[in-house]
């Protein structure tokens, strides 16, 4: 059965888990100083924090709010996308962390990758590539930019890509799919579609991590994805050779 909201339990679980990992970097009595606020205002407190430190740690550009009307961009699906924004690190590393897969086997995409952060904390794990798909011109120099500063890389291959994500054509490899809502109804379905015609030449393993899931629906009602339950602060879903229903 395909699940169509967040289930609470898991969005406590998920919670839990950023708090242990926060445990691990922080130890207890920065934990436990927040936990007498509100969960989802230690959150918003901590997302912010972290992104000041992470950018201060690395000299890179990530941080900022950019709404789309602040950029020139030549493309058709202009309307169609997001203003970058970003995310916590931990909360990326987490979903990722609890993927069950070999880093090695796998290419970690993030479509709409907009400045690079998702791709520079992916590049902390050995996958065997990671590329991002942004078709703000701008955007995707400051990502080659950060890609170029980043020091804590154990992945050798990482890119950003100046392209739309609807004219995306996915690698034969094993992948991760990332996305923070990054586009509307239309191209969501166009890059789906996409997806599927790949899969269909060649069937492989791939994991898709969509936080902010606004279009998760899309995902629900396609015939060749299913939701899975981690412990992460975002939508999972997978595809495993040959588990599509037979005609």
């Amino acid at each position: 059965m395909r699940h169509r909201s967040y289930n609470m339990g898991g969005r406590l679980l998920a919670f839990c888990s950023v708090a242990l990992h926060k445990l691990r970097h922080e130890g207890m009595s920065s934990v436990l100083r927040r936990c007498f606020n509100k969960p989802h205002e230690w959150y918003r407190v901590r997302r912010a924090r972290s992104e000041s430190k992470f950018d201060r740690e690395f000299g890179t550009d990530t941080e900022t709010v950019v709404p789309l009307w602040k950029l020139e961009i030549d493309s058709q699906y202009r309307d169609e996308g997001t203003r970058y924004q970003t995310i916590d690190p931990d909360a990326v590393r987490i979903a990722i962390e609890n993927l069950p897969i070999e880093f090695e086997d796998f290419v970690y995409i993030d479509l709409g990758s907009g400045k690079g952060r998702t791709l520079l904390i992916a590049s902390e794990y050995p996958f065997k590539q990671t590329v991002g798909v942004e078709f703000s011109l701008e955007l995707h120099t400051i990502a080659t930019g950060n890609i170029d500063r980043y020091s804590k890389r154990k992945c050798k291959n990482v890119s950003s890509l100046h392209l739309d994500a609807a004219s995306f054509d996915f690698p034969p490899d094993n992948m991760v799919i990332y996305m923070y809502h990054p586009f509307g109804e239309s191209v969501f379905r166009r890059v789906l579609e996409n997806l599927e015609v790949s899969l269909d030449h060649r069937d492989r393993e791939v994991y898709v991590i969509y936080f902010n899931p606004v279009l998760a629906n899309l995902l629900d009602d396609s015939a060749f994805l299913e939701r899975i339950e981690l412990p992460a602060l975002a939508a999972i879903y997978k595809h495993i050779p040959s588990s599509r229903p037979l005609a």
